[in-house]
């Protein structure tokens, strides 16, 4: 081949021998500039895919800090909820009125939560308070309007046979992604559909006492996390501020009305009590 190579240049005129190593350099810079060319756009692939990381990264971070805000939306509403309630509370128990029902004053609590861990996964939830009616039952006090008018009656748990019982009894909060396989799951009769995810967290005075339970489920599985949790056990503490205040008011009304009187006496302005817009469920 070599051989070939040299006869055909020596045989060949200048001119021809000129036009080959012209179609040769041309045929090597095409080749440097084809690769020039994918190598160009290979580095904008890469620089691309850098910028989509990072995107992706500040994205990322922004959905995290909205459900931050979301969350703190939520406590910080719950708990101007639960203070206005147990304001009410106070004043009508102060001014003589009577309480029919406490109910009324854990009922919007109840729809708060509801509608707060709502917002971050789209779906209606049902929240309720339960408490102990006798050695046996926990009995709904208080639900949100998920639960329908079925739930308006003496809707009631086992203490020893449901998962809100055991959170009764060990006064710690649980959180159940499939509800139905738990062994300490009690269905509910007026139930019309089935409700996979549930946490419940214990409403707790000091020293251990165990006022009831706080309840919130679901009907996807896994539809709570670690941080729902946490929110509920802040509501249940929320509750616990107005079940205490009902329980502290009836035990000494006449003591508080007297300081109130005191307090009028001596010119101090207090700011008139508020009417409730809300009707008691």
């Amino acid at each position: 081949m070599g051989d070939a190579l040299k006869a055909l240049f020596d045989k060949a005129s200048p001119g021809v021998i000129n036009l080959l190593v012209i179609c040769i350099g041309a045929l090597i810079i095409w080749w440097i500039a084809t690769n020039l060319t994918a190598l160009k756009k290979s580095l904008a692939s890469s620089t691309a895919v850098e910028k989509l990381f990072a995107l992706q990264s500040e994205y990322d971070k922004l959905v995290e800090r909205t459900r931050i805000l979301e969350r703190s939306s939520s406590l910080l509403e719950g708990m101007k909820t639960a203070c206005s309630e147990a304001r009410l509370l106070l004043y009508a128990l102060l001014s003589g009125q009577t309480i029919q029902s406490l109910s009324e004053f854990l009922q919007p609590l109840t729809e708060r939560l509801a509608s707060g861990i709502k917002a971050s996964s789209r779906e209606t939830h049902r929240c309720a308070i339960w408490v102990q009616a006798d050695d046996e039952h926990l009995r709904m006090v208080a639900g949100s309007s998920a639960f329908g008018a079925k739930f308006k009656n003496d809707v009631r748990l086992l203490i020893d046979g449901s998962i809100a019982g055991m959170c009764y009894r060990t006064g710690k909060p649980s959180l159940d992604d499939d509800a139905p396989s738990d062994p300490h799951f009690q269905h509910l009769r007026e139930d019309r559909h089935s409700y996979s995810s549930l946490i419940c967290a214990p409403i707790m005075l000091e020293q251990g006492h165990c006022l009831g339970v706080l309840s919130i489920d679901a009907r996807e599985k896994g539809a709570f996390t670690q941080e729902d949790v946490e929110i509920v056990e802040a509501y249940a503490e929320m509750a616990s501020m107005i079940m205490t205040a009902y329980l502290l008011s009836l035990s000494s009304v006449e003591p508080f009305r007297e300081s109130l009187k005191e307090v009028a006496a001596t010119g101090v302005s207090t700011r008139s009590k508020r009417q409730r817009t809300e009707k008691p469920s």
